[in-house]
């Protein structure tokens, strides 16, 4: 039984029946302490970690609810919610029903079930979601001026690249070191992250795309994403063509051999550019352990825009904070807003990675349009698409980058609906 140094943490570790002899799941972590004793780190570890906290009724719902305010607040008119399941659609319709579905609602769901699956498994999964395409895709309310669009799987090619989950699946081995913390020696070590990446889900790719799903890849380490291209590549030569806008998102390691294989094959690279800043996770758990070389590409925005393809921001969120006007600015100065005891640190990551603020905006707004196959009603002020407008407190044009994350919205507008106004300042 662990320790009782820390009893929280034990005490949750002891409820999930987790011992020092447990072993990790396939692509999963377990840390230990000096004695051999699970720690409480996990990385993309599932357990059932004794009884649920209560929650107040209908708590799912309404924490739903709050997310979209919250939104609309910081001038958010389309969402992709992604990795759910029926349940989730179902709350979706009930957001339209009610009169509070005030965004472009894109709920994706789960597919990972079709890694390392059989053909009948991989038919049986795709059933289940092609039915409930079938009952909630394209539903809207007069109660309400969003719609809901279920047209997208998302997929698990990898976890995260720091120490010491390090389950991002990476080309080269992470980085040992075998010195001491004030006199590091690193050196090659075994371990390349999850094995194997979405290798083993080329048919459950190829079966999706001829089902006409767009397919959705959570991919951090260079080798995810290379083999997210080789599934795309292989769909695009295989299947039929159609209008497709797969997608890989994060993106933290692209190899430069593949930066202009996005533009070649038609991958959307959705990037959560709130990241792209010197932070504890990235000093801490990254540098060092993964080579010098790759670091210097981390969140390779410019080289992916110059290369042809369409970059769409994502937020990643609730995972991380909904903080679009921070991700705006980041993405062209790649210096978060610095605050040491959040673990935001001075100093640009990959400065040469920074994009301008016409292309920033752009990836915020026709950029997440194209993705969602919304680019000819939404994403830009032109004839004939809907009024999906904002209105913000200073020209982002006139102001230093710095000051893009203070920026303010007065008003949200969905299909020429105001959907929030600022009490303070209304526009209307």
């Amino acid at each position: 039984m662990p320790s009782l140094g820390n009893p929280p943490t034990d005490y949750a570790i002891t409820l999930a029946g987790i011992t020092a002899d447990t072993v990790p799941p396939s692509g999963g972590f377990i840390g230990h302490d000096e004695n051999g004793e699970p720690n409480g780190t996990f990385a993309d570890f599932s357990a059932n970690f004794g009884p649920a906290t209560p929650q107040a009724p209908d708590a799912d719902y309404q924490q739903l609810v709050a997310n979209i305010k919250k939104a609309n607040r910081l001038g958010v008119t389309a969402i992709l919610r992604p990795g759910g399941s029926a349940t989730d659609a179902q709350l979706a319709k009930r957001l339209a029903d009610d009169g509070n579905m005030t965004v472009h609602f894109n709920q994706a769901l789960s597919a990972g079930g079709v890694r390392g699956a059989s053909e009948a498994e991989v038919d049986e999964l795709i059933a289940g979601v092609n039915k409930v395409r079938d009952e909630f895709d394209g539903y809207s309310s007069p109660n309400s001026p969003g719609s809901l669009s279920i047209d997208t799987v998302k997929i698990f090619c990898d976890g995260v690249p720091e120490y010491p989950g390090q389950t991002a699946a990476m080309e080269k081995p992470y980085r040992i070191n075998v010195g001491t913390t004030e006199n590091p020696v690193w050196v090659e070590g075994d371990l390349r992250g999850e094995e194997p990446s979405c290798d083993d889900a080329r048919l459950g790719f190829l079966k999706l795309d001829a089902n006409k799903w767009t397919i959705h890849t959570h991919s951090i380490g260079d080798r995810a994403v290379r083999v997210s291209l080789e599934n795309f590549a292989e769909i695009k030569k295989t299947n039929p063509a159609w209008d497709r806008r797969d997608t890989i998102t994060h993106l933290q390691f692209v190899n430069k051999s593949d930066y202009k294989r996005f533009g070649e094959i038609g991958v959307v690279a959705s990037m959560s550019l709130q990241w792209a800043q010197r932070d504890g996770w990235t000093v801490n758990g990254a540098e060092g352990y993964i080579a010098p070389e790759d670091l210097a590409g981390m969140y390779p925005t410019k080289s992916l825009l110059r290369n042809g393809a369409v970059v769409a921001a994502g937020s990643d969120w609730p995972v991380t904070d909904l903080i679009p006007w921070t991700a705006i600015e980041t993405a062209i100065d790649r210096e978060g807003e610095v605050n040491e005891a959040a673990g935001i640190l001075p100093g640009k990551l990959v400065a040469t990675e920074g994009i301008s603020l016409v292309e920033s905006l752009k990836a915020a707004t026709i950029g997440v349009a194209y993705q969602l196959h919304q680019d000819d009603v939404t994403g830009s002020i032109e004839v004939g698409k809907f009024a999906d407008l904002i209105a913000i407190d200073q020209d982002l044009f006139g102001i230093p980058t710095e000051k893009i994350s203070d920026t303010k919205v007065l008003m949200t507008m969905l299909k020429g609906e105001v959907v929030y106004s600022d009490p303070d300042a209304p526009v209307l």
